[in-house]
């Protein structure tokens, strides 16, 4: 146990090493209160603990650590800080430091969009809460899944078309699937902002859905053909091998074809890339609109993440760690050297919040974050503290301030 004597500056006494031990959670209620009392006793201990928090988090990322100097980032930033509060003063225009890169290591807590080729019936939306985990049925009809309950979900003819047990909803087992030349019909099941939700399909594979999700699919596959859904969002899938019966999930511009495997697909409209993560197992990724053909599309395997880049609409290959990719799962957020727009886009979904930056100083930086279990006020809080990003709060609304 660490004692301090009353008249000793707080700010001398405090180890590195105490603090990583807080950080990692290994610290007894008492120690803890010690830490407490010294963050309180000044703003110097203050920013000395989120600045040791930035460094503690990029310990944690090998890459990170090699190759960003925490130190010297938080030194220039501070500086600039001064700088531009001095410049504000007798200049109009604001102090540009853009050509300064950032490494912010945040200790606290992925998605894609699919064009829709199931009709889109909206229904009657008029008595659905704001936030609502939806089911819509084939005949249009909307079912409210609300949170925490175990109920059958049947439709109008008195016909169970899922089973709600918590956070997953399950589809009746498939016995005996349809015959090619039956028409099947399509649900679609729908995942607001800050909220995650599991699905477990007829053929028993599962499928977790992230914030701003939505899956729309068969209440049973046909015998004899693809088992195909369709995604807008990010979702993670668990597919139940069948060799007869190839598994394809639509993702807007790119299909992933799979027999039995693990992998993550992202493809949220506002971003520039689709991704697919392979973890376990192997896929074939290939163009929307052309039929599947072995010998063009492009094979991924465990470790690897195919890119398809919108605009160019070409797929490259890199090989990725892909607990980067699937921490979501677990509510977490994990990012590695990525543009500050690309976190706040992020953060808005994970924690269903809107996000206006006003600051340019952070539009063309990178950081690297570690999202957990915190706030979004104790995210803003971080960025403040350890790179001067003034903001502020209002209800489910973020102001960056220049």
């Amino acid at each position: 146990m660490v004692v301090y004597i009353i008249d000793t500056p707080l700010g001398m006494g405090m180890k590195e090493e105490q603090l990583f031990k807080y950080f990692r959670g290994e610290t007894s209620e008492e120690e803890e209160r010690e830490i407490y009392r010294w963050y309180s006793f000044s703003k110097a201990n203050e920013d000395r603990f989120y600045k040791t928090r930035v460094k503690y988090i990029a310990s944690s990322f090998e890459e990170t650590s090699q190759k960003s100097d925490v130190e010297v980032k938080w030194e220039k930033f501070q500086a600039l800080k001064v700088a531009r509060t001095e410049k504000k003063k007798n200049l109009s225009n604001t102090y540009n430091f853009l050509r300064y890169a950032a490494l912010l290591v945040l200790l606290v807590g992925s998605g894609y969009i699919v064009k829709e080729v199931v009709p889109d019936r909206s229904g009657d939306t008029a008595n659905i809460p704001e936030g609502a985990i939806t089911l819509q049925l084939a005949d249009g009809e909307i079912k409210v899944l609300e949170e925490g309950r175990t109920t059958d979900i049947a439709n109008n003819h008195g016909q169970i078309v899922g089973k709600q047990h918590g956070d997953m909803l399950i589809s009746p087992h498939a016995t005996s699937s349809v015959a090619g030349d039956e028409e099947i019909a399509f649900n679609t099941l729908k995942v607001p902002y800050a909220k995650r939700f599991r699905l477990i399909l007829s053929d028993g594979s599962e499928v977790t859905l992230n914030a701003g999700t939505s899956i729309t699919y068969p209440t049973v596959f046909h015998s004899n053909k693809i088992r195909q859904v369709f995604v807008q969002g990010e979702a993670f899938f668990e597919v139940e091998k069948d060799s007869k019966r190839p598994f394809v999930v639509s993702s807007g511009d790119m299909n992933v074809r799979v027999l039995g495997t693990r992998f993550n697909v992202s493809s949220y409209p506002e971003d520039e890339n689709i991704k697919t993560v392979l973890v376990e197992g192997k896929v074939n990724v290939y163009k929307e609109e052309e039929r599947y053909d072995k010998n063009t599309a492009v094979a991924l395997e465990p470790g690897q993440m195919a890119v398809w880049d919108r605009q160019q609409r070409s797929v490259s290959l890199e090989e990725v760690e892909t607990d980067m990719y699937t921490a979501w799962i677990n509510g977490k957020i994990v990012f590695k050297h990525t543009p500050f727009p690309d976190i706040v886009k992020k953060l808005e979904r994970h924690y269903d919040v809107n996000i206006t930056n006003r600051n340019p100083a952070f539009t063309e930086e990178f950081f690297t974050a570690s999202f957990d279990v915190e706030t979004i006020e104790q995210v803003m809080e971080t960025f403040k503290r350890g790179y001067g990003l003034e903001y502020s709060i209002q209800g489910k609304e973020i102001i960056i301030k220049p």
